[in-house]
């Protein structure tokens, strides 16, 4: 059983993660939005080939990227190496809570990057063809990757504080 004064701390660093993940989601859509609005009365032009493939690939090695620090942040393995060596008592969760968490955070924030670079491959392609739907695959998959990655840092702790206690 987790102390209630910990929940309530991995709760409030939880709360971070998950605003920027929100703000981060909905940027994607205004990029939507945008490259609708933009595209809406133009005649769609041409889109180099070579520029087409090179977002593209890009893209889709985005992707594999992100889904590869996912796993890498999320494994077994990446937190048994981010814990305290020896035992720790009451106090050191809280300690052990704070230096797990900054070590998580900024690859969850590596991961968002990524996820946004993504849309935003698509939204120059789409300007520069003029065609809104040149958008939708990047900003689905950017879309779909970040829904994934939802910040769960409160699950991760949880699994930390068990395997301290084992």
């Amino acid at each position: 059983m987790i102390p209630e004064k910990l929940k309530k701390e991995v709760q409030q660093k939880s709360m971070i993660p998950m605003i920027i993940w929100g703000a981060l989601c909905m940027s994607i859509v205004v990029y939507f939005v945008v490259a609708t609005l933009i595209t809406q009365s133009n005649k769609p032009e041409p889109v180099p080939s070579v520029l087409h493939m090179v977002l593209g690939g890009l893209g889709v090695l985005l992707t594999l990227a992100s889904l590869g620090l996912f796993q890498f942040r999320s494994s077994e393995k990446w937190l048994k190496n981010n814990l305290p060596k020896d035992s720790i008592d009451g106090d050191e969760y809280s300690t052990m809570i704070s230096s797990l968490f900054g070590k998580a955070f900024p690859l969850f924030i590596i991961n968002l990057v990524l996820n946004e670079a993504i849309a935003i491959f698509g939204f120059v392609l789409a300007v520069i063809g003029q065609q809104a739907s040149l958008l939708y695959p990047f900003a689905g998959g950017a879309l779909l990757l970040n829904l994934i990655m939802f910040p769960n840092f409160s699950r991760m702790m949880g699994r930390a504080i068990r395997m301290k206690r084992m």
